[in-house]
């Protein structure tokens, strides 16, 4: 579980150091979502399972984000991809 929460740290510095979003931005409810769907993802990626030895799951109501993005990263694994077509 730790593995998850230091994921959503990473992210949100991401987003403020290398996207440049504002603290209003990084407090969007969309911006949350998307750090649970991205986790998912994330976690979800047969190199995580095969060290932490569980892949995750996403939350009902991320279900069909989680589907969209799921898409997205199969076609293309850039998470720059992904924040510029989902959250800007």
């Amino acid at each position: 579980m730790i593995d998850h929460e230091l994921l959503h740290l990473l992210y949100y510095n991401y987003l403020a150091q290398v996207h440049s979003f504002s603290e209003k931005q990084l407090k969007s409810l969309r911006v949350w979502d998307f750090s649970e769907v991205i986790n998912v993802v994330l976690q979800g990626q047969s190199d995580w399972v095969d060290v932490f030895g569980v892949k995750a799951q996403p939350y009902p109501q991320h279900e069909k984000f989680y589907e969209e993005v799921l898409q997205v990263w199969n076609e293309n694994n850039d998470i720059d991809y992904l924040i510029e077509r989902f959250l800007k």
